[in-house]
C-alpha cells in the first residue's frame, strides 16, 4: 500500500498553466477545491 500525503493547497502551478489560472481564476479555484474534498474522501 502507498502512502501519499495530500496538500491542502497545492502549488497553484501543479495543475494549469499561468495562462490558464489567469484567465479562469474561478474555474480553477473550483477544480483544486474539488481536487482537495476528493482527497479527503478517498
Amino acid at each position: 500500500m502507498m502512502s501519499r500525503q495530500w496538500q491542502a493547497e497545492p502549488r497553484s502551478d501543479e495543475y494549469a498553466t499561468k495562462k490558464f489560472r489567469e484567465a479562469n481564476p474561478k474555474t480553477y479555484r473550483v477544480f483544486v477545491k474539488a481536487l482537495a474534498e476528493a482527497a479527503d474522501f478517498v
